[in-house]
């Protein structure tokens, strides 16, 4: 009998031995995981309960907004039915904190810091006592990282957090480097254990997480943010039973921000001119949809069409151009769109430096590009572009010379900016009026004669440190001015600040300049009475309040929560 004969053979006799033995094997495998998976799921769930304590739900936005919101959100009818307290915060994940125990620093990153009110301890289950209400140069450390730092009660320590930027640092007027507020001489005042809202932590984990804990108000001071969180705390009226998905469904309902909340802006703008001892007389009036970020995202832009489809409206794309040129129709032909050649060894002569340029399709009512007798210019085309009689005159140009925008790409390549160039044809020129009395700090320009639409410094949202300075050398950019600022581009800043040089079509700056933040800077919306008639004056603080309102109806029914979205934490844990 050979080898494989007797094993079949073996097999077909003890089957019934085989077959008790394999069941009982894998009844022992299967029994032993499903304990397990009992065990790690208990284990979980007493995690997850422990360091969220009384908080179910939690919205944390990458801006800041009214404190008030948490008020609000808790005094809206069928809050109670579910939730019990609403608590705004300011929260950083990543923040820093360094100390010098005896006389050697230590330094702690990747730090939970939590600006809070008192009552945000109300929210805990640990049954100890409450810590005690934070001064304005105190905080309180959790006991993992108290004892890596090497600190106690009593000792300083600096806080550094990283700034919240508006504008991404993918963006090229974005800052890539990570700029960091430093808060010195903090007094710790308690080390709490680290259990109950001691491990709180946006994320299960079996580690310990590193917690401190500041006064709110103090935080809100030295980040010049008073009045404004950045986060909402939600608990529910069972800590051991989080509410389910409707009302989770509800809560969403009953978050009510407002435009300012999400960051946006409509300002009224008036463009208007007077002569000596007479009234003003208004050119044109109309409100702006901007954002503090710059870009309009395209949640926002769907919103905006909706709530504003019955007013005249038109959308604006402002991007800055490095440098502006005139090139010969020979080098044009010889060199297509693409990456600039080579450095330079000099700026070419003529070049304009530092223009803004903006990409808008001109309607009737709302300019800008119009000729000296009010009538709309012929659209420029894909690969054209219109100038002001000041960059016109400057470069010497005319219709149907071709001029070289340098620009950086709208979004950054690994933090780094990649500069590109377009030729563009001039279509036409549009002239620009001069101020009689030019921009201040604070004050907008005056113009005795009547301005053109192209005089249209408000096509440019506000950029801090940028639209605000008194000159172009002052200017506060994340990459260096390398082309030489001239007298005539000072000249040009006081007399019309952030009027756009040049125009061009908005399909050829949303190919050029459009992103992933966005495809406008701002959208134009001229309001209208209700019997649908626009008089010839200012627009009403009324009408901008209306307007914003409408937007934030609009928004509610698309459901288009614009980044104030919660989470259900304790139910997902």
């Amino acid at each position: 009998m050979n080898a494989w004969r007797y094993v079949i053979r073996s097999l077909l006799h003890h089957w019934r031995i085989n077959c008790a033995v394999g069941v009982a094997a894998a009844t022992a495998v299967l029994t032993g995981a499903l304990l397990i998976g009992d065990s790690m799921r208990g284990s979980l769930r007493t995690l997850t309960l422990d360091r969220l304590g009384r908080i179910d739900e939690i919205l944390i936005v990458d801006r800041f907004f009214r404190v008030e919101l948490a008020g609000e959100l808790a005094s809206s009818p069928g809050f109670k039915d579910h939730y019990s307290q609403s608590e705004a915060a300011i929260l950083f994940p990543q923040g820093t904190i360094e100390a010098i125990p005896q006389e050697q620093v230590s330094r702690a990153g990747n730090v939970l810091v939590m600006g809070i009110s008192p009552d945000f301890w109300l929210l805990d289950t640990a049954g100890e006592s409450h810590p005690p209400q934070l001064g304005p140069q105190q905080i309180i450390l959790n006991q993992p990282l108290a004892e890596e730092l090497g600190v106690s009660i009593g000792d300083e320590v600096t806080l550094r957090l990283p700034e919240l930027q508006e504008i991404s640092p993918d963006s090229p007027l974005g800052d890539s480097e990570d700029s960091v507020r430093s808060i010195p001489r903090l007094e710790v005042v308690q080390v709490i254990p680290a259990r109950g809202l001691g491990r709180f932590d946006l994320r299960a984990s079996q580690s310990l997480p590193r917690n401190a804990f500041v006064d709110l108000s103090m935080l809100q001071d030295e980040l010049r943010q008073e009045g404004l969180a950045n986060a909402l705390l939600v608990s529910g009226k069972d800590p051991t039973h989080p509410p389910g998905v409707e009302a989770s469904r509800q809560l969403a309902g009953m978050l009510q921000p407002t435009l300012e909340d999400q960051g946006l802006l409509i300002t009224p703008v008036d463009l208007s001119w007077q002569q000596e001892d007479k009234d003003p007389q208004v050119v044109l009036s109309y409100f702006s949809l901007s954002s503090t970020r710059m870009m309009l995202d395209d949640d926002v832009v769907a919103v905006a069409e909706q709530a504003f489809e019955k007013h005249t409206r038109q959308g604006v794309l402002t991007y800055l151009a490095n440098a502006i040129f005139k090139v010969d129709p020979d080098q044009h032909a010889q060199e297509s769109s693409g990456l600039v050649p080579g450095k330079r060894k000099d700026d070419p002569e003529g070049l304009v430096p530092y223009s803004l340029i903006a990409a808008v399709d001109s309607i009737e009512t709302l300019g800008p590009l119009q000729d000296d007798d009010g009538q709309l210019m012929v659209p420029a085309g894909d690969d054209e572009i219109i100038l002001t009689s000041w960059l016109a005159r400057d470069l010497e140009a005319a219709a149907g010379d071709w001029i070289r925008v340098e620009y950086f790409e709208p979004e950054t390549t690994h933090g780094k900016n990649v500069e590109r160039f377009v030729d563009l044809q001039v279509k036409a020129i549009v002239r620009l009026e001069e101020p009689s009395r030019p921009y201040g700090r604070n004050r907008k320009a005056l113009f005795d004669k009547p301005p053109t639409l192209a005089n249209a410094a408000s096509l440019t949202p506000e950029v801090p440190g940028v639209t605000d300075q008194r000159s172009i050398n002052d200017w506060d950019l994340p990459f260096p001015l390398v082309h030489r600022i001239r007298g005539p581009d000072d000249d040009f800043w006081n007399n019309h600040r952030t009027t756009p040089k040049a125009y061009v079509s908005l399909a050829t700056g949303q190919r050029l300049w459009g992103s992933r933040f966005g495809k406008l800077t701002s959208i134009r919306i001229l309001p209208f009475l209700h019997d649908g008639t626009r008089p010839a004056e200012i627009c009403q603080p009324w009408e901008g309040q209306q307007l914003a309102s409408t937007f934030v109806q609009n928004g509610r029914a698309m459901e288009k929560t614009l980044g104030f979205e919660f989470s259900p934490v304790k139910r997902n844990g």
